[in-house]
């Protein structure tokens, strides 16, 4: 029995193998069947596209991640803060000027340029988590809480181009005056002391160049990236604004007119008001010598900018004007100065004057005799030849006869017109002919006007001088929205500003500017950063002699008035120039930084309205007071800053070190 079982299993065995191996058959069967269907799909396809097929290349490769993935949102308790906790955290000590700054939205990497010529690329998270302490002789020019040490990944030259054959040793490095880096930086570009433009690769093949972009004769002082990274706007030491695009390495717009060197250029965020259509009038020089240089502070002549249009007008008697505004603190345009600045005080005692080149009293000439003697002379010229003027028409008056009609209607018309005229330009109202006529050229028309004999009476027409062109930015600028997105910005209007003071907005489909900032009486002539309110409806200007201007898109003007300040922030004696200046997402604080030391400043501090309210700014800590700040950062979350202390290739000193600051929100306010 045993072995029949055994011989059943045997054939069991036996017959299973057989089973799998006419599965196996099958299979190889079917796998024949199906390689001759996909022969036969492929000759039908290939027979089928005979037309070669057309690749899409761009000079801006897509993103290798998904962009939303890496969005950084606001903490809602940012933007109803009345307050910040700013306090430096991390340091990367360079040996050279850090002239610029660029940081990916996602503060991956770091990119620095300094003096030296060398691009540097800092790793943002490591940095941030603190994985490499500073040494102790690093951490003691700085406070306590500043412990994290920048970890440097790589660096590489910035030189200028030089022929293939050119030997290694041979290659001349320019310093680096401007960055601007792609998002998921995948390139980069710098600015040249030649006035080229690096294109250079970051994260594949560091530091080779793609190509260089030349149209400058000068450094490239500024560079900022459109929204879609497809074009890029230049400013350079030549005083020219080019507008690239990048897919064809050409320039195809550029903005003329600046007058000095480039300093900022800040494209404008989504949804600010229109701006004004007369704020596009400009300012016309008039052919009749006018000076001020010896018109004294709080004297008996105020020869301001509004007093300019009323050439022999009303030029003198203000000195009870001047007198109040002294008491009141208001400055030299009427402008009432923010809580904590008088106009007369220090906000921590002392002379406003001080030492400083540029203090309160730039411009201000209290000994020159002669040119006040000059203004004496001309205003009583005036005066006699108005009342020699008065008394002839007063004896021609008297020859005629009772009854007589001695003006036409057209007559009385343009005399109507002319005292009109005369009432707009004595009330500070920017219609002043183009051609530079004075009030007595106009009063001699007047009479001669009234001597001509009774013609004709023509169709009176405005003269096109006295009409406001239209503003090209009321076609172009967007609807006005509730909520101001941080990251959106205009792909269409922008400002720049120069290193010699005045300020101009341009659009990009309009050769000339929109609006312009000219310079003022008592305010040195320089900037060198300037910034949008997060609504774009507000400018803030950095000044010289440590004041901080603040102007109003909705407000802005142009002719001879010029586009005045809303309000002008003034920082304690000693400051320093304001060299840089960043809005909070709250649209009520200003960073501001001057000679490294950075300041919170409350927009809103005027409102407390009390006379020992304490000051409306904070101290945000850091190293010594020893140089000038090139640049801040402030991410889109509003939880970390970045400032890096260089020179930019003009005058001062700088600590030569790159900080990063945590930003909080206190819980107890």
């Amino acid at each position: 029995m045993a072995d029949v079982d055994d011989a059943e299993e045997v054939e069991d065995e036996q017959q299973d193998h057989d089973d799998e191996e006419n599965d196996n058959d099958n299979d190889d069967d079917d796998d024949d069947d199906q390689e001759n269907e996909n022969d036969e799909e492929d000759e039908n396809n290939t027979q089928q596209s005979s037309a070669p097929k057309l690749t899409r290349t761009s000079a801006t490769p897509a993103p290798i991640f998904d962009g939303s993935k890496w969005q950084l949102k606001v903490r809602p308790e940012v933007l109803t803060a009345t307050s910040y906790d700013i306090v430096p955290t991390m340091a990367a000590p360079m040996a050279t000027s850090v002239n610029a700054m660029s940081i990916t939205p996602d503060l991956r990497y770091w990119m620095t340029g300094g003096s030296d010529g060398y691009i540097r690329k800092y790793d943002g998270p490591g940095t941030i988590n603190g994985k490499t302490p500073l040494t102790v002789a690093q951490r003691h020019p700085f406070v306590e809480s500043v412990t994290k040490a920048g970890i440097l990944m790589s660096y590489w030259e910035n030189a200028e181009p030089q022929p293939a054959s050119t030997r290694a040793e041979d290659i001349v490095l320019s310093p680096v005056y401007s960055l601007a880096v792609n998002s998921s930086a995948l390139w980069l570009l710098s600015g040249l002391e030649s006035g080229g433009i690096n294109i250079q690769s970051v994260r594949h093949d560091e530091g080779k160049r793609i190509t260089c972009l030349q149209k400058h004769t000068n450094a490239v002082s500024v560079l900022t990236l459109s929204a879609d990274e497809k074009s890029v706007l230049s400013g350079s030491w030549d005083k020219n604004i080019f507008d690239w695009d990048l897919n064809v390495g050409q320039v195809k717009r550029t903005f003329d007119g600046s007058g000095g060197q480039i300093s900022a250029l800040e494209t404008r965020p989504m949804g600010g008001v229109l701006v004004p259509p007369e704020a596009s009038v400009e300012e016309l020089p008039s052919d009749t010598f006018f000076g001020n240089n010896g018109a004294p502070i709080n004297g008996d002549f105020d020869f301001s900018l509004k007093s300019e249009a009323n050439i022999g007008g009303n030029g003198g008697g203000n000195g009870a004007d001047g007198a109040i505004n002294g008491v009141l603190g208001h400055d030299d345009n009427g402008l009432a100065d923010a809580q904590g600045s008088p106009a007369h005080d220090s906000l921590f005692g002392g002379s406003p004057a001080g030492s400083d080149l540029f203090g309160d009293n730039f411009g201000g000439e209290d000994d020159n005799e002669f040119s006040r003697a000059m203004m004496q002379d001309a205003n009583a010229q005036e005066a006699q030849e108005a009342q020699e003027a008065q008394q002839a028409q007063q004896a021609q008056q008297t020859q005629v006869a009772p009854g007589e009609n001695t003006m036409s209607d057209f007559d009385m018309t343009v005399s109507a017109g002319l005292d009109d005229l005369s009432r707009s330009m004595n009330s500070g109202i920017d219609n002043v002919p183009l051609d530079g006529t004075t009030d007595t050229q106009m009063t001699d028309f007047s009479q001669t006007m009234t001597t001509q004999p009774e013609t004709t009476q023509p169709e009176v027409q405005t003269p096109s001088a006295f009409l406001h062109p239209e503003s090209p930015s009321a076609a172009f600028v967007e609807a006005p929205t509730t909520h101001y997105d941080t990251t959106q910005t205009s792909n269409s209007t922008f400002l720049s500003a120069s290193i010699d003071g005045p300020l101009r907005i341009w659009d990009r489909r309009a050769p000339n500017p929109i609006a312009r900032i000219g310079n003022r009486h008592n305010v040195p002539p320089w900037c060198m950063g300037a910034c949008w309110s997060h609504d774009g409806n507000w400018i803030y200007v950095g000044r010289r002699n440590g004041t901080i201007e603040e102007f109003s898109v909705a407000k802005a003007r142009g002719g001879r008035g010029g586009w005045q300040p809303e309000r002008t922030f003034k920082f304690p004696n000693g400051s320093g120039p304001v060299s840089c200046v960043r809005p909070m997402v709250n649209g009520r604080h200003l960073v501001c930084a001057s000679h490294d030391i950075l300041r919170l400043y409350d927009l809103r501090s005027d409102e407390k309205g009390t006379k020992h309210a304490p000051p409306p700014f904070l101290i945000v800590p850091g190293p010594p007071r020893a140089g000038v700040i090139s640049s801040l950062y402030i991410d889109a979350s509003s939880r970390f800053m970045l400032s890096a202390a260089g020179t930019r290739g003009w005058e001062g000193t700088s600590t030569e070190v790159l900080i990063g600051y945590e930003i909080g929100v206190p819980t107890n306010r």
